[in-house]
């Protein structure tokens, strides 16, 4: 959903500011409406940028859990203790 969220939006973008940027060739009224385009596609996109902040913190369960790998109930993650086996080595 995201991914043609940007991928429209940026469309619109290059198609409305090419119009904007030349309003001698396109006349008045279509930009005019490049404008209005051109602001709701803004706008679109920027709440997509917040909802996937949103989706990235707190939408998804898990995330915030605190559960860490390092952090491991069996005692196995990056923090564990080495455990050195000792025994003879030939003597």
């Amino acid at each position: 959903m995201q991914f043609w969220e940007i991928v429209c939006g940026s469309i619109a973008f290059v198609i409305t500011g090419v119009i904007m940027w030349f309003p001698e060739i396109f006349g008045r009224i279509l930009v005019a409406i490049s404008y209005v385009v051109h602001d709701i596609s803004a706008l679109i996109m920027l709440f997509g940028i917040f909802f996937h902040i949103y989706l990235s913190t707190f939408g998804e369960t898990g995330n915030n859990s605190g559960h860490d790998a390092r952090h491991s109930e069996r005692g196995v993650g990056v923090d564990a203790p080495s455990r050195v086996v000792s025994g003879s080595h030939g003597a």
